[in-house]
């Protein structure tokens, strides 16, 4: 588990107060997805929202180990500690959350097949939501240096005029995510979720990359899935006790 010890200086500094608090943004798919799971847990959390494009909240918090978000903020042990994930696409805050509150989100009888049901998503799902998603939050955003930031943050990773392209792609790309979708509706059409009677981190992180890709309200989900739209509606009000 990746965690480090935080000042309480620091966290004064911050305006993080006692508490659990989840530093995020909310657009992002990772952060819904956390975000969802504690309101799953029944636990009363705090949010903090920094400036999509600052990234120096979340490298003090962990003393420049990290630079992206989430992260969550644990200010009832003593000292409060830092959560944060080592890998691109780690799973340490989910698994501390899950530990904090029993959830039982990881099933050990489930671990494999709760993998690779949360690489599909992230790999095949949220690389098609967030580029549908991108193009109209680009849009939205008021302020023009947010704005700029956000163009050459995904220039830098993805290429010039890339948010035009996936633009003018916007067709394909929806088509694209119908049928990424299609093989989850038909697990959804076995059990009330994907892999079970309850819900598996792998339902919270689907629901994060379509949280996304929904944000703006630009885009619904894709006709003809009335068992993910069922799914969708139900997971919110879920809360978990093993």
């Amino acid at each position: 588990m990746s965690e480090r010890e935080v000042p309480a200086a620091l966290l004064q500094q911050l305006g993080i107060g006692p508490g659990v608090t989840l530093v995020q943004h909310p657009v992002s798919p990772f952060c819904i997805a956390i975000r969802v799971l504690l309101e799953a847990a029944g636990a009363g959390f705090s949010l903090h929202n920094p400036q999509l494009w600052d990234r120096r909240p979340t490298i003090a918090l962990t003393d420049g180990a990290y630079s992206s978000i989430p992260v969550l903020v644990d200010a009832d042990r003593s000292p409060a500690v830092v959560v944060y994930e080592p890998e691109e696409e780690g799973q340490d805050i989910a698994r501390y959350v899950d530990a904090r509150y029993g959830l039982g989100v990881f099933p050990a009888a489930l671990a494999g097949l709760n993998d690779i049901v949360v690489q599909y998503v992230e790999a095949q799902i949220e690389d098609v939501g967030f580029r549908l998603n991108d193009v109209e939050y680009l849009t939205a955003l008021p302020d023009v240096v947010e704005r700029t930031m956000y163009i050459r943050h995904k220039e830098r990773k993805f290429g010039r005029g890339c948010l035009d392209q996936w633009r003018a792609q916007i067709p394909a790309l929806q088509a694209r995510l119908a049928a990424v979708l299609a093989p989850l509706d038909t697990m959804l059409g076995r059990s009330p979720y994907l892999l079970a009677a309850r819900p598996v981190y792998a339902d919270y992180i689907l629901y994060g990359v379509l949280g996304n890709y929904l944000f703006t309200g630009a885009y619904r989900l894709p006709a003809g899935l009335t068992n993910l739209a069922r799914w969708h509606a139900a997971l919110p009000g879920v809360r978990l006790t093993v």
